[in-house]
């Protein structure tokens, strides 16, 4: 089993994920981060996308500085970004300064989990990743590590352990979008074709970024995700 809790399996192999598909990704950069941290964390998708043929298509990288100190504060700043009109998911890499770090510190002291990355739960389309180690914690949690599993939920995985719902959901999910462009609808609705997602955990589909940013605000996404709850990655995540 993958670290993280995602593996792929024969399991897999039982669905037939059609052709290849792009994800279109708006990447956002912490202060001292720059595209070149990104795409080498981005790389740890590689393998999982032969065996789905759904690759990221990087469109954006944008300077954003961190706002704030808990995990909850980082993804409500993140989930505060509407989908634009070529992005299908933000990913936000999020660097260290000398707090993360004694906070770090401190949480393996005292058995505190620490979140290394985490994504929205109402759209699954926000997330971020803690792209530099400095704490003990990331010996075994890696950022590439981190990112892959961020990744597998903003692909439509709610659940950390339940592959088959995995499998089905992105075989689904890849499915309507194709589907929806031979239909016209993204062309009648003036949008590019995206890449949809399931509302707040549900086999219900958001099938366009507007669809996704009116959810959004119609839940008022707070980004309070407990550590158990989809797309938390805690540092004594269970192996």
């Amino acid at each position: 089993m993958h670290q993280h809790g995602f593996r792929s399996s024969g399991a897999s192999r039982q669905l037939r994920f059609g052709p290849r598909q792009d994800v279109r990704l708006c990447v956002y950069l912490d202060d001292g981060l720059g595209q070149d941290d990104a795409l080498a964390l981005l790389d740890s998708w590689n393998s999982q996308a032969q065996v789905y043929d759904l690759y990221l298509k990087p469109v954006s990288f944008d300077h954003m500085s961190r706002a704030g100190f808990t995990h909850d504060q980082i993804l409500q700043q993140v989930s505060q970004i509407p989908l634009g009109p070529s992005c299908d998911r933000v990913l936000y890499f999020v660097n260290r300064n000398l707090g993360d770090f004694a906070y770090g510190v401190v949480s393996t002291a005292i058995g505190i989990p620490e979140i290394l990355g985490e994504v929205d739960d109402p759209t699954l389309t926000h997330g971020f990743v803690v792209a530099r180690r400095a704490t003990v914690n990331q010996l075994v949690m890696t950022p590439s590590g981190v990112t892959e599993h961020e990744l597998f939920h903003l692909l439509g995985c709610p659940k950390h352990f339940n592959m088959p719902d995995c499998y089905a959901r992105i075989h689904n999910l890849k499915l309507a979008e194709r589907q929806l462009a031979a239909r016209g609808f993204f062309a009648d609705n003036g949008e590019q074709p995206f890449y949809p997602t399931f509302a707040s955990g549900s086999m219900g589909m958001l099938l366009s970024r507007a669809q996704v940013n009116s959810y959004s605000d119609s839940v008022g996404m707070t980004a309070t995700a407990a550590a158990t709850g989809a797309g938390v990655v805690t540092a004594n995540w269970p192996r």
